[in-house]
Formats: C-alpha cells, sequence, structure tokens
C-alpha cells in the first residue's frame, strides 16, 4: 500500500508532472512553466540513471533486510533489497525541487518544494526502507542534478548571457 508521500518519490509521477507543466505553459505562453517542465523532465532522467547506476554499484542492503548500515553488496545488481544506497525517492524529490526553486525566486515557493521533498525522504527513513545516509545521498544528488540541469538549460535557452544595451550579463 503506497501513501502519496511515497507515490510523489516515485519518478514517474514528477516526470508526468513535468509534461504536464510544460504542457501547460506552452498552452498559456508561460516561459517559466514551460522551464520547469523541461528542466524538470530532464533532471529527472539524468538523476534516475546516476541512482539505477550507483545502486548497482554500492549493493547497500536496506535496514528491514540487514539491520546493519555497513552491509553492501557491491556489483550484485540492483535488487530491491540491495538497492538501498541512494535513496531513489529522496533523490527524485529533491532533483524536482531543485528545479522548481531555481526557476522562483520566492521563499516561500521554496520552502514549499525542499518542505515536500524532506517529508518524501523522512517517510522513507519511517518506513524502514533506507539508512539517513542513503536519503541525505539522495538528497544531495538531487539537489546538484537539479540545479546543473538548470544551469545547463538556462545556457542551451539563451538565459545565460543576456544584454539591456548596457552590457552583457
Amino acid at each position: 500500500k503506497s501513501t502519496v508521500m511515497e507515490l510523489l518519490g516515485q519518478t514517474q509521477v514528477p516526470l508526468a508532472l513535468s509534461g504536464v507543466l510544460y504542457a501547460g505553459g506552452v498552452l498559456g505562453q508561460n516561459e517559466p512553466l514551460q522551464r520547469v517542465g523541461r528542466s524538470g523532465a530532464e533532471a529527472l532522467v539524468v538523476s534516475g540513471v546516476a541512482v539505477l547506476g550507483l545502486k548497482t554499484v554500492f549493493g547497500r542492503g536496506r535496514p528491514y533486510v540487514d539491520h546493519d548500515a555497513d552491509t553492501f553488496h557491491a556489483l550484485h545488481g540492483a535488487a530491491a533489497k540491495n538497492a538501498s544506497f541512494p535513496s531513489g525517492h529522496a533523490t527524485t524529490v529533491f532533483t524536482f525541487a531543485a528545479v522548481v526553486a531555481d526557476e522562483y525566486d520566492s521563499i516561500v515557493v521554496d520552502s514549499l518544494a525542499y518542505g515536500l521533498a524532506t517529508a518524501v525522504a523522512v517517510g522513507r527513513l519511517y518506513q524502514d526502507q533506507h539508512w539517513a545516509s542513503d536519503v541525505v545521498a539522495g538528497a544531495t544528488l538531487g539537489i546538484v542534478t537539479g540545479k546543473a540541469v538548470r544551469r545547463w538549460d538556462k545556457a542551451r535557452h539563451g538565459g545565460a548571457l543576456r544584454t539591456d544595451g548596457r552590457g552583457v550579463y
């Protein structure tokens, strides 16, 4: 039985939301929504691939399986019982939160985005699916990926250099 918070951390939910936001941005001629949708989808794909690779490389046992945070089954695939590090849910929600927070210069938006991401990540600890370090690593990976993809997106779509007639920014 999945909770709403758990569903928010599954990649397909924020990925679908990215598509909806992008389409809404196109239909409503809202460039910030288009950017969030586009960057969100790109960042989720990048962070998702990174998570799968890291889970396979580390093979860390989940708390409900091994009861020992130091149990690793390196290079033994990403079987669910050995796929604790890093937390995919934390990576997913923090990736999307970083993209949203980067687009909107608002303490309210930042607080909501990162607050919701934190709630999802803490839920993974509460459900005994992850060790704290799994969640911290996932959050870090998500934030770094989200911000890097936003920077790349800005550079590709003219956001890196602008001029107002007085200089280039």
